[in-house]
């Protein structure tokens, strides 16, 4: 299913489609709210029918086995994408503040609050 939304914070009027999990009682061109949990954010690596948008890294905090990034998709809209250290173990192989990334998600992973 692909959803339409318009992105709280955005500019006024955007409209974003995104893919998400089934969810048969929102009608098309809803308000509704998105939730991802933070560690089903990928920040590299998609597969074919992943969800993905364009954002800003404002943030970096590294936590040992993880590091938290802050990524602003748009003026009032910031996510958290939480990733292992596995990949990245190094500092500079992470991404700084200022860096434009993409992110994505597996649609099932998007839960429509309504």
């Amino acid at each position: 299913m692909e959803l339409v939304v318009q992105v709280d914070g955005e500019v006024p009027g955007r409209l974003v489609a995104l893919p998400v999990g089934p969810r048969s009682d929102v009608p098309e061109g809803s308000r509704v709210s998105l939730s991802i949990r933070p560690e089903k954010i990928w920040l590299s690596d998609f597969e074919p029918g992943m969800a993905q948008v364009t954002g800003i890294v404002r943030e970096t905090v590294y936590s040992g086995p993880t590091t938290t990034y802050l990524i602003e998709l748009g003026p009032g809209v910031t996510v958290h994408v939480l990733e292992q250290n596995t990949v990245r173990s190094r500092m500079e192989d992470r991404w700084s503040g200022g860096e434009q990334v993409e992110i994505g998600w597996k649609p099932e992973h998007c839960l429509v609050l309504g």
